[in-house]
């Protein structure tokens, strides 16, 4: 700072006296300080060696509209450590201090009572104090942003005022704790006189209450800090703020039944499960509601009246039996209740039971009758009450002495349970079961009409129920004839011998999609096999039959071609610099590569991989020879470096998801995805598994579909497809050749529509 001062003090001697003209205020130097003058004749500034920018005068200090050298001290800022506003000015302007990024210290005078917007922004050093000594009215927003460190005030109304706008700084209140107390005491008085907890709702009410009461404790405290006081002025007069009353809180709960209520019959299907009457008493009370909370002038009485009301009428009446609430109307299952109830009253006969047992039956059923299928007004409890009294009734009937004649009934009972009791072990129990348990079940079910548990004619049973039942067995006798289907028992001799067929087999040679098919149809086998009296003939041969399949069916899992391949990889990418007979041998060797071993042939794959390795390793290089034309000469033997590419890529290609299905007559439609750069792939089906007798070849097929219609293709016959993929490329000779890839792993079948 001094070193500033004294260049000054150079200029100024050099100079004679500089006047600056900045904007909206003048700059007078000195050799002890800067002047500035703010407002004409009102306000001045200066700016002391020491950084102690004063501000004297009357009135509000100017507004700036930008963080700019609109200030006339703006090339200052950085200077300013301590800021003094004297007595006289009530304003600080906006944007006044903004970016004194060095102020430690700001002292402002009791008469200012407002602060512009950013004022004091970015006075972001941690050590400084801001005093605000008067009785602040007016805080604009970001008067205080980013600003850290301490502000001390020194009245309640300013702390809230300066508060909620210096977040980043530490606000403290510095005031006297007794003149405080008598502020709160003053505040709690008042709000007790004025707010009354009758007017207001319980849960608004409480808030304040317990505001109140914290407040109470604080002032009878001896020892309270400003801090603790001031939240509880703020927590009253917040609780004041949110206060309901009684009249606008019952308004809002009906507001909220209203929207309840009508949310549970707010469409038809909604309103369709509920008894007419229930609907008409919901619909009327929310309409009432609806008019009285309109109402001005509406009393608490009249508003809680509704609120009960509106209560009780959309409450689901769980009971069915309420004088009030919504009542489900009766469900299916209550009617068809009623239903049985009303056809049990058509089988007693008024002759079997005295008159006057007879007749309180007769009006329970009347009264059940009454209510009708199709009631919209009548619930299930409802209904299950006059069920209820119904049944009373029919256990009230005293019966009259009846005497029958059960001869014929009794041979009849005889002749089915002969029928039931033959012997019929030829066939599987489970049909013999299923053809006689219609006739079982109809014979028990008309029993229980005639006969009790004992096996005793019933007290009360007629003679026309004993024909009845008769009647129906004779019939059920000639009609059961056409209803029993009986399975013969299957011979199991064959199935276990295919059983027994595989338990050599190693899960581990096969595909894991053709072993867990293999596994399925063993599973069916073998529980056919333990239960041979429930195996039927259908059952065996089917299972004899698909065993079979899925045992053709096996698949080898391919064998291990990884070493094959890092040999291939190891091939030398130009092969005309060596001999003739050591590169023939190479080819002849990667030519052996046979692509469709299988796991069991693991060991000539491995051969393949070690005479490629050979190969590679003797390799010569041939003796550098000038031809006539004066270039060296080439084999016609030898592989270009474009068959090899081509054959390296079909040697890693796999042909995968492939898909066979026949879907029309003499037609097969193979899928399967793409090859990177195949240029093309050959499809083949054939009757044998080796594809030695051909029925298709396609050669060059442009995609991965194909859909094959052929004469030769027999209805009902499994054919074997693969498919393999091509690249072509030109040889040594600029012949056009093909490299394919090895066919599909998975070999697929298909039977033919």
């Amino acid at each position: 700072m001094k070193n500033s001062f004294i260049k000054r003090l150079v200029s100024s001697a050099t100079s004679l006296v500089m006047i600056t003209s900045c904007f909206a205020g003048t700059i007078t130097t000195s050799a002890a300080q800067q002047s500035f003058t703010l407002v004409d004749g009102s306000i001045t500034a200066t700016l002391d060696d020491n950084g102690t920018f004063t501000v004297s005068g009357t009135g509000a200090m100017p507004t700036y509209t930008a963080a700019s050298s609109s200030r006339p001290y703006y090339n200052e800022l950085s200077n300013i450590t301590s800021v003094v506003i004297s007595s006289g000015i009530t304003a600080i302007g906006n944007m006044t201090f903004m970016n004194c990024s060095n102020l430690v210290k700001a002292d402002i005078a009791d008469t200012v009572t407002s602060i512009g917007i950013s004022a004091f922004a970015n006075c972001k050093n941690e050590e400084l104090v801001i005093d605000i000594k008067g009785t602040l009215t007016k805080v604009d927003n970001n008067a205080f942003g980013q600003v850290k460190g301490t502000i001390n005030v020194y009245n309640q109304g300013t702390y809230d005022l300066v508060k909620p706008k210096a977040t980043s700084a530490n606000v403290k209140l510095i005031a006297d704790t007794n003149a405080l107390k008598q502020d709160l005491q003053k505040l709690i008085t008042e709000t007790k006189e004025k707010y009354k907890q009758e007017d207001y709702t319980e849960a608004s009410y409480k808030t304040l209450s317990e505001a109140l009461t914290k407040a109470e404790n604080l002032v009878s405290q001896a020892s309270t800090s400003t801090e603790e006081i001031q939240n509880a002025m703020k927590a009253i007069n917040d609780a004041v703020n949110k206060l309901v009353t009684v009249v606008d809180g019952l308004k809002s709960e009906i507001n909220v039944l209203i929207t309840e209520a009508e949310n549970k019959i707010s469409t038809s299907q909604m309103r369709n499960q509920y008894t007419t009457s229930s609907l008409a008493a919901l619909d009327k009370a929310i309409a009432d509601a609806k008019d009285i909370v309109k109402k001005s002038d509406a009393t608490k009485e009249l508003l809680s009246n509704a609120k009960t009301v509106l209560e009780a009428a959309s409450k689901i009446d769980d009971t069915g039996l309420a004088e009030t609430g919504l009542k489900v109307i009766a469900s299916e299952a209550a009617r068809n209740r009623r239903a049985a109830a009303i056809e049990e009253y058509n089988s007693y006969d008024s002759e079997r039971y005295t008159q006057e047992t007879y007749t309180k039956y007769k009006e329970a059923y009347d009264k059940l009758k009454e209510t009708k299928s199709h009631n919209d007004d009548i619930t299930d409890q409802q209904l299950d009450k006059l069920i209820e009294e119904f049944h009373a009734a029919k256990e009230q009937l005293v019966p009259v002495e009846i005497n029958l004649n059960t001869k014929e009934y009794e041979a009849i009972k005889k002749e089915i349970e002969d029928i039931l009791n033959n012997d019929n072990s030829p066939y599987t129990e489970n049909s013999l079961r299923g053809a006689t348990n219609s006739l079982t079940n109809l014979y028990n079910f008309q029993l229980s009409f005639v006969e009790d548990k004992s096996g005793k004619i019933k007290d009360g049973v007629v003679q026309s129920q004993i024909d009845s039942a008769t009647n129906i067995l004779k019939n059920a006798i000639d009609l059961e004839s056409d209803k029993c289907i009986l399975v013969e028992k299957g011979d199991l001799t064959n199935l276990q011998t295919l059983v027994e067929s595989t338990k050599n087999l190693v899960e581990a040679n096969y595909t894991a999609e053709t072993w867990t098919a293999l596994s399925d149809e063993l599973t069916n086998a073998n529980a056919l096999i333990k239960d041979p009296d429930n195996a039927g003939k259908p059952d065996v041969k089917a299972s004899e039959e698909a065993l079979q399949k899925a045992i053709d069916a096996l698949a080898y899992k391919p064998a291990d071609y990884k070493a094959v391949d890092d040999a291939l990889a190891k091939v030398p990418s130009d092969l005309t610099k060596y001999s003739d007979e050591t590169v023939k041998a190479l080819q002849n060797a990667i030519n052996a590569v046979d692509k469709n071993k299988n796991i069991t042939e693991q060991a000539d794959v491995d051969a393949f991989a070690k005479a490629i390795e050979k190969a590679i390793a003797g390799l010569k290089l041939k003796p550098v020879s000038i031809s006539k034309t004066g270039t060296s000469g080439k084999s016609s033997a030898v592989k270009s470096a474009a068959q090899l590419k081509a054959e390296k890529a079909m040697n890693q290609a796999k042909i995968t998801k492939l898909t066979v299905k026949s879907k029309a007559k003499k037609t097969i439609v193979v899928k399967w995805n793409k090859v990177n750069n195949a240029k093309g792939y050959q499809v083949q089906v054939s009757t044998k598994r080796n594809f030695k007798k051909l029925i298709v070849n396609k050669k060059s097929v442009k995609k991965n579909k194909i859909t094959v219609k052929n004469k030769k293709l027999k209805k009902g016959k499994k054919y074997f497809v693969r498919v393999r993929a091509y690249v072509t490329y030109k040889n040594s000779k600029g012949v056009t050749k093909k490299a394919y890839s090895s066919w599909n792993k998975k070999l697929r079948t298909v039977k033919i529509k």
